[in-house]
């Protein structure tokens, strides 16, 4: 049975009659008893009793009505109350953001939407490149923000900003001659890395295959899924590390440790806005898609990266 049944049997109850059922609800009188005697086959039982006087609902009959009418009443609720929701700035976010962004541009970011649209909620979940994707795809999310690029089918990256990887030491490893780090320069030092599927480490192997390097060829003592704890590791010096030049700055105002340009990383590297098509059918989805992509032409919103000053270049 569905909506349309339940409503016509619901109005015959009504008007005791399959004629006036009819003519309310514009349907033929075959298609109005041919409504009532699917759910009737489909129960099992009699809803009414039919003479020529008069129709009535059975016992069974009695017992449905209060169950359909339910149901229609929740029925019409539920759209209600979604129409309600895409018509307003009212509903709620889901947000998933890789390491970076979700440090160094999701706090700006959602307090200038706050301000804006007081009435939207939102959740921000941490996670790394590949699993904001995944997530994206499962529906589980309505928007990402990654340091890596996934293609996929229905996914749109808009770059936002970029920031580039830096070698972190508290050592005094320093390539002679002033020269930015070579990658086969790397293989002696011991390495913590981010797991597989964060943006920085994805960039990491790339620049290793494009070098023709294999996988392997750092020696890793250890994975680490928090930048941070990783920094702590490289100031308690455990080993180096490659990192966000962002993520290094406070460390390095600090004096915990020091940066180095690497050559073959030198280039900015892109973070993304990740939207999918079907996610922007909320008036809340629509009013935070349209927000960032407005908020990111302001250079000012842009996170400020470490003056040049602060990466060693020269011995």
């Amino acid at each position: 049975m569905d909506i349309k049944q339940l409503n016509t049997f619901l109005e015959v109850a009504r008007t005791k009659s399959f004629t006036r059922t009819a003519e309310n609800l514009y349907l033929t009188q075959p298609t109005v008893s041919n409504h009532v005697k699917s759910i009737e086959q489909e129960l099992g039982v009699h809803l009414f009793v039919r003479s020529k006087k008069q129709i009535s609902l059975t016992h069974a009959g009695l017992m449905f009505h209060g169950y359909a009418q339910r149901i229609i009443d929740e029925y019409n609720a539920m759209k209600s109350e979604v129409r309600r929701y895409t018509a307003t700035q009212e509903g709620h976010l889901r947000i998933f953001a890789s390491s970076v962004p979700r440090r160094f541009i999701l706090p700006k970011l959602m307090q200038a939407f706050h301000e804006k649209y007081p009435e939207t909620t939102f959740t921000i979940t941490d996670s790394d490149s590949r699993m904001v994707i995944d997530n994206l795809l499962l529906g589980e999310t309505d928007f990402g923000f990654t340091g890596a690029k996934y293609p996929a089918q229905r996914l749109h990256y808009d770059p936002v900003f970029s920031d580039r990887l830096v070698l972190v030491s508290n050592g005094n490893e320093h390539p002679k001659n002033g020269r930015e780090w070579q990658l086969q320069e790397l293989q002696p030092m011991r390495f913590i890395l981010r797991e597989q599927g964060s943006g920085t480490r994805n960039t990491l192997d790339t620049a290793l295959k494009d070098a023709g390097l294999p996988e392997d060829y750092l020696t890793v003592i250890a994975y680490v899924e928090d930048t941070r704890s990783i920094l702590e590791m490289v100031a308690n010096g455990m080993g180096q590390a490659v990192v966000s030049d962002l993520e290094a700055q406070k460390g390095l105002e600090e004096g915990l440790y020091t940066a180095y340009p690497i050559e073959a990383l030198s280039r900015p590297r892109e973070f993304f806005f990740v939207h999918h098509s079907d996610h922007k059918n909320s008036a809340a989805n629509r009013l935070f898609f349209t927000f960032v992509k407005e908020y990111f032409q302001d250079p000012a919103n842009l996170p400020t990266h470490p003056a040049p000053e602060a990466l060693e270049d020269m011995p």
